[in-house]
């Protein structure tokens, strides 16, 4: 605050923008109202930043009981069995900030990502992405296929392309079967009548692909185009899926290639559908989930043809078990990963006791020296006051 020229006359300060009385007294008492509102500003600021520290606190204890809870599940081998939703749960890895964007205005917890991503828009490739450290490599590079009414060439055959037939599985026309399921992926196939002698093709696909965020359900008929979600492929356009995959149509062909590795290629022959699965160089046991259905059972770690495989066991027409929520099978995770995420956690819950414990400090300081400005400068007006009696009296 600055002045010049001190009379009788007012003057403006250069804090405040507001007029303040010349006078000793006045002039005292206004310096005490600045004071004590600054300090009952960072007093009210510093009790907000503890009242915001115990709400992460709180996030940050919910989860990590969260998370410690999965160490009660049956131990095998140094590892637990985690379903989808506990996976998600403990690959996420949230940290807790406050957003004053949130509850319009009013601020709350949101939750993000360790690289400060919302949880909300992690990549879907994170759910799959299972530590199976030292898993054997299963069913690499190998193609499984089916063909006409249909024919099936087996994942464990020398022999490659539609050209040959390991085994037939002619099914029932208008029943639906699994053809692959694995870790968020479901593929099944509904079988219809091929002339009149009781044979069968495959007329339509259902592939449904899963994520955290969500599911991609791709639909392909032989009479018509293939939907993405409910909305119809455009040829040529390449469409991320749900899973961290990808979708492409090129006209009379479909193929779906999944974040773990499959590639699915549908082959429109106008009535009907031949198809392939080929495996990647990881093989089908990267995330610690074997493949079963039709397709999936041959990608196994023997070498025998599976045509003794009673394939009517895969009938799911009626159910509700080949969808992606079933391909949501259990995943095997190191009990020392969990135990790592929860040390993490107590890390960030120690870090925010400190700085609470020091705030608190902070503001019973802040206390005793607002206490103290106080007292000190009403002393001060009291013998300003004290003063002007005694003139007033004098002059008497």
């Amino acid at each position: 605050m600055t002045t010049s020229g001190i009379s009788n006359a007012t003057y403006v300060s250069s804090l405040t923008n507001t007029t303040v009385p010349a006078s000793s007294t006045d002039l005292m008492a206004y310096v005490e109202l600045l004071l004590v509102q600054d300090y009952d500003q960072q007093m009210k600021d510093m009790a907000n930043s503890i009242k915001i520290n115990n709400r992460l606190k709180q996030s940050y204890r919910e989860h990590k009981i969260a998370v410690n809870n999965l160490l009660n599940k049956e131990q095998d081998d140094g590892k637990v069995e985690l379903t989808a939703e506990e996976y998600n749960l403990l690959n996420n890895q949230p940290d807790y900030r406050w957003d004053t964007s949130l509850n319009e205005g009013a601020g709350g917890v949101a939750d993000y990502s360790t690289s400060s991503e919302e949880i909300a828009s992690i990549s879907n490739t994170n759910y799959i992405d299972v530590d199976y450290n030292g898993g054997e490599v299963v069913a690499a590079n190998e193609s499984a296929e089916f063909h006409g009414d249909p024919h099936f060439n087996d994942a464990d055959s020398a022999a490659v392309g539609m050209d040959h037939t390991d085994w037939d599985f002619q099914g029932k026309a208008g029943e639906t079967y699994l053809y692959l399921q694995d870790s968020n992926l479901s593929m099944t196939a509904t079988h219809e009548a091929y002339g009149d002698g009781g044979a069968t093709v495959v007329g339509s696909v259902n592939i449904t692909l899963n994520g955290p965020n969500g599911d991609s359900e791709i639909i392909f008929d032989a009479e018509g185009l293939p939907t993405l979600n409910g909305e119809t492929m455009t040829t040529g356009v390449t469409y991320e899926t749900a899973d961290g995959g990808s979708a492409t149509y090129s006209g009379d062909k479909l193929t779906v290639t999944t974040a773990e590795g499959y590639t699915i290629t549908l082959f429109d022959q106008g009535s009907h559908f031949n198809g392939q699965v080929t495996t990647s160089g990881k093989g089908v046991l990267s995330d610690g989930i074997a493949p079963t259905g039709v397709l999936g059972a041959q990608f196994d770690a023997d070498t025998n043809i599976d045509s003794g495989t009673d394939n009517e066991q895969f009938n799911v027409t009626g159910q509700t078990g080949a969808t992606a929520g079933d391909a949501r099978q259990t995943y095997k995770v190191e009990v020392d990963r969990i135990k790592s995420e929860i040390e993490r956690l107590q890390m960030k819950l120690d870090g925010l006791n400190s700085e609470t414990e020091l705030s608190q400090t902070e503001l019973s300081t802040l206390t005793s020296q607002r206490k103290l400005a106080f007292e000190t400068l009403s002393t001060m007006l009291s013998k300003v006051y004290e003063g002007a009696s005694t003139v007033v009296r004098n002059i008497k």
